[in-house]
């Protein structure tokens, strides 16, 4: 079963220091996998925008605490409108089920000097992610 955590849950997990190694590996014993998205990055990514000193700290924190689970591989959803296109290639090509994530070669961990890596999706085609990633981008400089 996949389990997409929302941003409050996400922010849970770091604010408990929940171990990364010890929640996956106890998830897969129970055949669970957590799963991130574009749009928790992006709504994640806008801790940079608090008004108190904190933000950027608490933000540099929480990425490098989301890199680990990337680090780990979980699955990380495809944007909404490139899901909908494999949707529908998928009924075109009479295909039993949808592959709704991105494909290794589709994914990249963006650097920044001020909290290391932080992990991005993207596919190739897609403008709308493009735009948000450059957003996510301009969050963190």
């Amino acid at each position: 079963m996949d389990v997409y955590l929302d941003t409050n849950l996400w922010n849970a997990l770091f604010n408990q220091s929940i171990r990364v190694d010890v929640l996956l590996d106890s998830l897969e014993k129970r055949d669970i996998r957590l799963v991130l998205s574009d749009e928790s990055l992006y709504e994640l990514a806008k801790t940079f925008l608090r008004g108190d000193d904190t933000g950027k700290e608490r933000a540099a924190a929480l990425f490098n605490y989301l890199q680990a689970f990337v680090a780990r591989s979980i699955p990380i959803a495809k944007e909404n409108m490139d899901a909908i296109a494999a949707e529908m290639q998928s009924l075109q090509w009479m295909a039993k089920e949808v592959f709704p994530f991105i494909n290794a070669s589709d994914y990249e961990t963006g650097s920044n000097p001020k909290i290391g890596h932080v992990p991005f999706a993207h596919t190739r085609t897609s403008g709308r992610f493009q735009s948000r990633r450059s957003t996510v981008s301009n969050l963190v400089e």
